[in-house]
């Protein structure tokens, strides 16, 4: 299948969830998530330009180029077999079966990097391919082209002997492309063995138990540390962290302790699910993640605005506060006292009220 569905495929394996980023962004002190996005990438690129090549190549860049993009493909699969089955071996690096009939009876992986070279990778400073550690012999290859061999193209290399012989060596499309298949098509195998490690480690996690006791802010220590244990999603990190905050940051009013008793109350039914859910491997959008983001609907038109300024001013972007701070006291006039020492209190003031006139226009 030498088209981009499959590539397509793997990428959605890979990025099915946030195992392979989470396993593999520091695997063994090394950054293998990077690995495996290069070579996503760049098989991409070369797939696509071999699926819109036509199959009759008749110039030599033609030619070279599409050579190349499978040299690429070969390349990137090697590096995704290495990282994600934990190798230092070569896929298929004995195997003969292909070019099987090839002049210097050479591997397949071999004799293709005889072809890259020759057919222009480096066609002017060449090893003997009959003899590559001999470095006193060198060969020298022709432009390449066809109606001069015996294959689908040919190219002519010369020796740097005076009395040695030439040798055409041709290649046949049909081999490249058969070649290219069977290394391709072993993405498929890459992304059974990318499902199997996933249901392993979902399996493990789920088998080991954790306690989530204790009050509310201990109980999201507890569960911050076993996010980062299981696969450290964004979402749910970013919701324990913006919990944690609501939940840490001190009332300055005492006119504006009953409504914020009464949301923290209501986020407990979050944190539960949050809780029920890390233990079950469950990486889905939270039901109660309503009670964080109320969204009432009796304040005025564009209130989401200045809200939406507000918590990312919260959250380390957005405007300065002299140009929301006045909109947001003017919008919520009249449902809490504007008594605060910081503006996490005051965030935590507006989601309380938001949460309120919620339950009122509900």
């Amino acid at each position: 299948m030498n088209n981009v569905d499959l590539i397509r495929k793997f990428r959605d394996a890979v990025n099915a969830n946030d195992f392979v980023l989470f396993k593999y962004k520091n695997n063994q002190d090394r950054n293998h998530w990077n690995c495996i996005c290069s070579a996503m990438d760049w098989i991409t690129v070369a797939i696509e330009y071999i699926s819109k090549t036509h199959h009759k190549r008749e110039d030599s860049i033609e030619v070279f180029a599409y050579i190349s993009s499978i040299d690429i493909i070969i390349e990137a699969v090697q590096q995704l077999y290495r990282v994600l089955c934990n190798t230092k071996n070569t896929l298929f690096a004995a195997d003969k079966d292909i070019f099987s009939d090839n002049q210097f009876r050479q591997t397949d992986l071999e004799y293709f990097k005889t072809i890259r070279a020759c057919f222009g990778a480096h066609p002017v400073n060449l090893d003997e391919p009959s003899d590559s550690q001999n470095k006193s012999k060198r060969r020298f290859a022709s432009w390449s082209g066809n109606g001069f061999g015996k294959g689908d193209y040919s190219v002519i290399l010369y020796s740097n002997q005076p009395d040695g012989e030439y040798i055409c060596l041709d290649i046949n499309f049909e081999q490249l492309n058969a070649f290219l298949t069977k290394y391709y098509s072993y993405l498929e195998t890459l992304i059974n063995e990318i499902e199997r490690q996933y249901n392993e480690f979902r399996s493990k996690m789920i088998s080991r138990k954790f306690k989530c006791d204790g009050t509310p802010l201990e109980r999201l220590v507890i569960l911050k540390k076993e996010c980062a244990l299981r696969l450290n999603n964004d979402y749910f990190r970013t919701t324990i962290d913006e919990l944690h905050l609501l939940y840490e940051t001190p009332i300055s009013c005492d006119n504006n302790v009953e409504m914020v008793v009464q949301y923290r109350n209501a986020l407990t039914n979050l944190i539960d699910e949050i809780s029920d859910n890390l233990q079950n491997m469950k990486f889905c959008d939270l039901e109660y993640d309503s009670i964080l983001d109320p969204q009432p609907g009796c304040l005025r038109n564009g209130w989401q605005y200045w809200y939406e300024k507000l918590s990312q001013y919260i959250f380390g972007s957005g405007y300065p506060s002299q140009l929301w701070q006045k909109n947001i006291e003017e919008i919520f006039k009249g449902y809490f006292v504007f008594e605060y020492k910081s503006f996490d209190e005051l965030y935590l003031l507006v989601k309380a009220a938001l949460y309120k006139l919620s339950l009122n226009s509900g």
